[in-house]
């Protein structure tokens, strides 16, 4: 499990890369600091998934049903943008709401490609 999570995590890294640079923008290089903030996220969301992977990795419901786990990082990001309001700017046109959606349809994209792959493997 812990390397879906990588998996996720690197490819929510390289979808808001191509999520950002596929349409150009003057937008004063602000795309280009999208990335890192991605990584600077997605190294938590690696590591609290983890955690909560390994702490409950021994209960009857992961037993039984060890998907459950998957959709992980995608929740605490979600919750992350919660907690910081900035889930309020998902529908602004601006560019922060644009940066908004890339992570977050980055990770989800990421989280249904881990899925597959669980699934496959």
């Amino acid at each position: 499990m812990y390397i879906i999570y990588l998996i996720i995590v690197v490819l929510a890294f390289v979808i808001n890369i191509y999520l950002l640079t596929k349409n150009p923008k003057a937008d004063g290089g602000q795309s280009g600091v999208a990335p890192v903030v991605q990584m600077v996220i997605g190294l938590p969301m690696f590591l609290g998934s983890s955690l909560i992977f390994f702490l409950l990795h021994n209960t009857e419901v992961a037993k039984d049903f060890p998907a459950i786990f998957i959709p992980l990082p995608l929740i605490l990001e979600i919750v992350y943008f919660t907690f910081t309001k900035d889930i309020f700017k998902i529908h602004s046109p601006d560019f922060d709401g644009k940066l908004i959606r890339s992570y977050v349809v980055s990770t989800a994209l990421a989280t249904v490609i881990g899925y597959v792959l669980h699934s496959i493997f």
